[in-house]
């Protein structure tokens, strides 16, 4: 039978709108937990793209370890840059800027914010230079992304001290915390072998509210046997909000290079995502499991209309409520849900919210669409669906 959608589910929906709303109006913020600059050895490059059609403003700022502005030698082969701690240009619409720090200042390392007037696509890289050759050369490039902001990371740990796959190359991975907040963080550091059980070792890691803090696994846990080789996991719980980037180190006579790692929020692994992979016909439907938020466009592969089916088993006497988010996440969607029976026969009105109680166990089916002529490739949407 088709019900109304609780009043929890109807309050859940109008702050998403009204947050939604609100978020429109506000600045992007993009953190990088570590720049390092200088000593003719290091530099930082970062990049930035707009891909609307709308021009953004940028404020890219520096910090020393502190959390003191930092006064940086920014380079750019677009315009801009200069001596100072923060930048602000115009990204006008599909633009692209690229800059570079000077690389021959004393060495130093700190950590970056970038705060966008909209959503801009924004990366980093640190790179290794070797100025002995005329002209110098680049010996090495990592890539990262912004680093997200929360109190529990996870990352991949691997120190090798003696040898890894080839002879004589040794392991470390380092890492970078930054505290963005005005309170200062108290963080303990755990040591997980590869098998799990106990931890290894466990440190505690003070940051002041701004400041920025690094170290290799081997420093901070200087307790630890780490035999031929390590592998394990390593978790930050912070009781304020953190940001971290982390880095593999494999050196030895011959080579020096560094590796990006991805680091992730633990809460990033309690929610369960995943993405529409135009399942356009009922029969043939994308199976999901509840609670699950999917990540769709309204759009076939040929650019013509196009209707997602997802696949839910239900038991008798279970509640399946979906929501399906568009305008309210900055989409031209006007987008509406359908449920259907097993037998494939509609058993709701199409509507963003919808409630339905299976009378009997079975595979039921959700399907999304647009309510008006509208479909494409920016037609996005997210589709949240519970279980009670």
């Amino acid at each position: 039978m088709d019900k109304h959608v609780p009043l929890y589910v109807v309050l859940v929906c109008s702050l998403a709108i009204a947050l939604g709303a609100a978020a429109g109006a506000q600045n992007s913020v993009y953190y990088f937990p570590h720049v390092v600059d200088g000593g003719f050895i290091f530099g930082s490059e970062f990049w930035f793209n707009n891909v609307q059609a709308t021009a953004t403003q940028v404020t890219l700022k520096f910090f020393n370890e502190t959390g003191a502005p930092w006064v940086v030698d920014l380079r750019s082969f677009d315009g801009g840059g200069g001596d100072s701690s923060t930048f602000t240009f115009t990204l006008q619409p599909y633009s692209t800027k690229f800059f570079f720090t000077g690389v021959i200042d004393p060495l130093k390392v700190g950590w970056a914010k970038a705060e966008t007037s909209q959503p801009v696509n924004v990366s980093a890289s640190f790179s290794f230079y070797d100025f002995y050759p005329d002209p110098p050369v680049v010996k090495w490039s990592a890539g990262v992304l912004p680093s997200p902001v929360a109190t529990q990371f996870a990352f991949a740990a691997n120190v090798s001290p003696v040898e890894d796959i080839t002879s004589d190359t040794k392991v470390d991975m380092g890492f970078a915390i930054v505290n963005p907040g005005d309170a200062d963080a108290e963080i303990e550091a755990t040591l997980i072998p590869a098998a799990g059980g106990a931890a290894v070792s466990t440190k505690s890691i003070e940051v002041p509210a701004g400041g920025h803090y690094s170290r290799f696994l081997s420093e901070l846990f200087n307790d630890v046997a780490w035999g031929t080789r390590f592998h394990g996991t390593v978790r930050l719980s912070s009781n304020v909000n953190i940001t971290v980037l982390a880095l593999k180190h494999v050196f030895n006579a011959n080579c020096d290079l560094y590796s990006t790692v991805a680091v992730q929020p633990e809460s990033v692994f309690k929610s369960n995502i995943i993405y529409d992979i135009e399942n356009n016909d009922r029969t043939a439907p994308q199976h999901i499991t509840a609670p699950v938020e999917i990540y769709g466009t309204s759009n076939e592969p040929s650019d013509t209309a196009d209707e997602d089916f997802y696949a839910i088993d239900l038991v008798a006497g279970q509640t399946v409520y979906a929501i399906l988010l568009t305008e309210m996440i900055g989409s031209p969607l006007d987008g509406l849900i359908v449920i259907y029976n097993p037998a494939g026969t509609p058993v709701s009105g199409a509507h963003p919210f919808l409630a339905y109680t299976a009378p009997t166990s079975g595979t039921y089916f959700i399907s999304g669409n647009s309510n008006s002529v509208g479909w494409g490739r920016d037609m996005f949407y997210r589709l949240q669906v519970l279980v009670d």
